[in-house]
């Protein structure tokens, strides 16, 4: 997994004008919680938006430096609240991370190849598109690959058949 460097602020006014007062200025309010406490922030929207948009993701795993110096504070995204009309990200959820603890995260489903099932005029049914697993940070993956080339009218795929890499553990039911 590959780490992406964020700068933040840390807010000491609360509420809907503070909040929109960050927005105006080109930041989106957050919170950076975990190990015990939890901290307002303000991040860089045009920033946030090329790692939410890169290979990573909402995988990805953040160097935060508050004020310009850089201490090993990591985190990953938690939540992400967009406008339900514009899609502007409103608010974002950070929490904190330590590189020798397991953390539980949401990794995304990819289907790759064809079923030859769908190509006899079947359809392809997903009953999950994400599945949770519980993983050290740096082993999180971008998503999981399931090749359903060999899919034909009425099998199925189930959990317990992804393959995941070393280290991580899928928690969803099987």
């Amino acid at each position: 997994m590959q780490r992406y460097d964020l700068n933040i602020e840390e807010r000491s006014k609360f509420g809907k004008g503070p909040a929109r007062r960050v927005r105006r200025g080109g930041g989106v309010p957050g919170v950076l919680y975990g190990h015990g406490r939890s901290t307002a922030i303000s991040v860089n929207l045009v920033e946030f938006n090329k790692i939410l948009h890169s290979k990573g993701g909402e995988h990805a795993l953040l160097s935060l430096q508050e004020g310009g110096k850089k201490e090993e504070r990591l985190a990953i995204v938690k939540d992400v609240q967009t406008d339900p009309v514009y899609g502007k990200l409103i608010h974002v959820d950070l929490q904190e991370v330590a590189l020798n603890e397991k953390i539980r995260s949401l990794v995304s489903i990819r289907e790759t190849g064809e079923s030859g099932g769908v190509k006899l005029g079947g359809i392809l049914q997903h009953g999950i598109r994400e599945v949770e697993i519980e993983s050290l940070p740096m082993d999180i993956p971008d998503q999981i690959e399931v090749d359903i080339s060999s899919l034909k009218i009425g099998d199925s795929i189930h959990v317990r058949d992804l393959k995941v890499g070393p280290g991580v553990r899928v928690l969803t039911d099987p």
